[in-house]
């Protein structure tokens, strides 16, 4: 069973901030096809390079950069490679590197290891990190090629370093703990962390928590803002004691930020965990490490101070975030509990005598071992389920998946667990949690400009590339949008509005629309611009004389589609020519009249497409972090049955895993849920074992 949320009710209230995390979906094609070599065409790769040559060549020995594309679409990672004649002997990344430190450092800490190790460069890549792998992996592959170059030999002998790892699992082993926590992101440190703050009160500490990626934190250590009311010990620090906001004003506001946007959600039980534990939980948080500046005002939050940013600021600061991490989960350690990087939970464990969860079936992402893990109390934060599109795709009313800027590895397997138990669901893909758009297809061959200054955001130094025209003409605020039927769906200059025409939509447009803006600029800030080439927007009111030549280099990509006529641009599409054809009469003549009947965008925003063609189709895609919606759960954190009245025992879901719960649309909210989700379940885990030990 379902309750629908509505759809920019999320897009709107489930910011995870703009991080920018690890993902193969990123890349324009030149890199997109180059990780394929590296990543999931690795094997097929290293058995033709060892088939060519038996690779006898001697490198030269000495110290060799190369360079591999990561994450970043601007700037190679460079790697440092010393050797000697036959072997590698160290391999050094560049400390001043684009990539995302938190994550690239699981890489260096991981992986290189084991290449040096193994003397090879087809080693496992890095769960959660897999565009940061291959950049390693590519500046490795590019440095010893130089060696054997400069040693009088070729690529063709790097056969010796692809020599594939082999790694024999363990026998299957058995750990028994009182709680156990799946995921350790936001919500699943938070829950860990409290549960042995609880068990260290009363004795003996019995938790572990375990975590699929080779790194902890999770999606909530790339963000850069969290949602809390007046927490109590900040105030007292910062600001004389004296509260933010007020809370009738707080509760306004929550009512109307969903005014114009959606219905308020239908079941939100939680409202009031924010209103009276959501500043509790920052404070607390902050006796871990965390640290936070003075609040700010959310996106629909009618002025309340609501949002607080990590470290006090925005922008690349997710190297420090990941500080905070790493002293709570040593303050976790010091209290005795344990935690399992790269080692995935997969299944339930279920006594139907008892009817609850006892533990966890799971393995290691390293070399495969199998682990049985019994437990008490199971606490799901496992991140959600938005790296599985068929899932997504089942489980989203309108039939959409949307592509994920967020962590692919977040593949909904506990939660698949959990409902082929009969657990019940709650909220609705639709909307999901959007904020980024990109063309279908990201081009690379145009040059990168550097310009003076560095960028707030990343701070790295300030560019912009007419790469990302594609990219301007499917996010600009005064273009038109259609769906795949051809008609107009939302207002182009609102907020986020790309998840609306489904998993792509188009960008209509003519070539005496472009010509104009080839003469004199694009004349509007563009939104949503976080995949691209530029640290900075694109320059505004500036002609750009390759226009066209970047519009041939979309059509030759796939991104643009070319037409004579809007039958045809439609026939295409594969839309209906009369639809396409009113919606762009509609619109021409709500630009002529500066007011736009049908979504009431703003007038400076209306820009007449003209009668005449070519026409052109700009194919654009909106990108989510997460999945939205999940398991339901009652107001204790435990997940339901089907029938939403019966709890499935000793089973609690937090974080993304019921990501529909979040109950306003203030921003940073979903950040705040995690924490807030993670903190409570436990309590309420707590209080179930000691039920149980009672009952026993």
């Amino acid at each position: 069973m379902k309750k629908k949320l509505w759809a920019l009710v999320l897009a709107a209230a489930l910011l995870l901030s703009a991080c920018q995390t690890e993902t193969t979906q990123t890349q324009s094609p030149e890199t997109q096809g180059t990780q394929a070599e590296e990543t999931d065409g690795q094997d097929a790769a290293e058995t033709e390079a060892g088939a060519e040559a038996e690779g006898t060549a001697k490198m030269a020995p000495g110290s060799y950069t190369g360079y591999g594309w990561g994450f970043s679409l601007v700037e190679q990672l460079p790697v440092t490679v010393t050797v000697d004649e036959d072997r590698i002997i160290d391999i050094e990344v560049a400390q001043d590197n684009a990539e995302t430190a938190p994550i690239l450092q699981t890489v260096i800490d991981n992986m290189i290891p084991e290449m040096l190790e193994y003397q090879s460069i087809s080693v496992d890549s890095v769960t959660g990190a897999t565009l940061s792998s291959a950049a390693v992996r590519l500046a490795v592959t590019d440095a010893l090629t130089q060696a054997l170059e400069a040693g009088g030999g070729s690529a063709s002998d790097l056969s010796p370093f692809r020599q594939t790892v082999e790694k024999t699992p363990g026998e299957t082993q058995t750990i028994d703990v009182d709680v156990l926590v799946v995921g350790m992101g936001g919500a699943g440190t938070a829950a860990a962390m409290r549960t042995a703050e609880l068990q260290s009160e009363q004795g003996e500490v019995s938790v572990l928590a375990i975590e699929k990626t080779a790194r902890y934190g999770g999606t909530s250590a790339l963000t850069t803002q969290t949602m809390a009311i007046n927490p109590k010990q900040l105030e007292a620090d910062i600001n004389n004691g004296e509260d933010w906001v007020d809370l009738d004003a707080v509760q306004e506001a929550r009512n109307n930020s969903f005014t114009g946007l959606a219905q308020v959600p239908e079941v939100s039980p939680f409202w009031d965990l924010y209103l009276e534990h959501s500043g509790d939980v920052l404070d607390w948080q902050i006796g871990h490490g965390f640290i936070f500046g003075e609040p700010t005002e959310g996106f629909f939050g009618d002025g309340q101070l609501v949002v607080y940013n990590y470290g006090g600021t925005t922008g690349d600061n997710k190297a420090e975030i990941a500080t905070y991490f790493d002293q709570m989960v040593q303050d976790y350690v010091d209290l005795g509990g344990e935690y399992m990087l790269q080692t995935e939970g997969y299944e339930l464990i279920y006594d139907e005598e008892e009817g609850r969860v006892t533990g966890v079936k799971a393995h290691s992402m390293v070399d495969g071992t199998e682990y049985v893990i019994n437990a008490k109390a199971v606490i799901l934060g496992t991140g959600g389920f938005g790296g599985d599109a068929d899932l997504v795709r089942s489980y989203n009313s309108n039939g959409y998946a949307y592509r994920i800027i967020g962590s692919v590895q977040n593949d909904g397997k506990m939660l698949k667990s959990a409902w082929e138990l009969g657990a019940g669901s709650f909220g609705d893909e639709t909307g999901m949690n959007i904020h980024n758009a990109a063309p279908s297809v990201i081009l690379n061959e145009f040059p990168i400009v550097h310009i003076e200054g560095t960028d707030s955001w990343t701070g790295r130094p300030a560019t912009y590339s007419i790469n990302d025209i594609p990219l301007f003409l499917v996010t600009n605020m005064d273009t038109l949008f259609v769906d795949g039927n051809g008609a107009r769906y939302a207002n182009e200059a609102s907020m986020w509005p790309w998840w609306q025409g489904g998993e792509q939509y188009y960008s209509i447009t003519t070539e005496a629309r472009l010509t104009e803006i080839m003469e004199e600029g694009f004349t509007h800030t563009n939104t949503g611009l976080f995949k691209n080439h530029g640290y900075n927007t694109f320059p505004l009111n500036t002609p750009i004389p390759e226009m066209f030549d970047v519009i041939e280099a979309g059509i030759e990509a796939g991104c643009i589609v070319k037409a004579d006529t809007l039958e045809e641009l439609a026939t295409a599409l594969g839309m209906d020519p009369a639809t396409l054809t009113q919606t762009v009469a509609d619109y021409n003549s709500y630009c002529e009249t500066g007011v736009d009947e049908q979504y009431g965008k703003d007038a400076q925003y209306l820009c007449s497409l003209g009668d005449e063609g070519p026409y052109y189709a700009v194919i654009g895609e909106a990108w989510n972090y997460s999945s939205s919606g999940g398991l339901y759960i009652d107001d204790t954190f435990t997940v339901m049955m089907d029938d939403l009245t019966t709890p499935i025992s000793g089973l609690y879901a937090t974080g993304t895993d019921v990501l529909g719960f979040v109950p306003s649309a203030f921003g940073g909210d979903a950040q705040a849920w995690s924490y807030i989700s993670g903190y409570f379940a436990a309590e309420n885990a707590m209080e179930y074992i000691a039920a149980l030990n009672t009952a026993e």
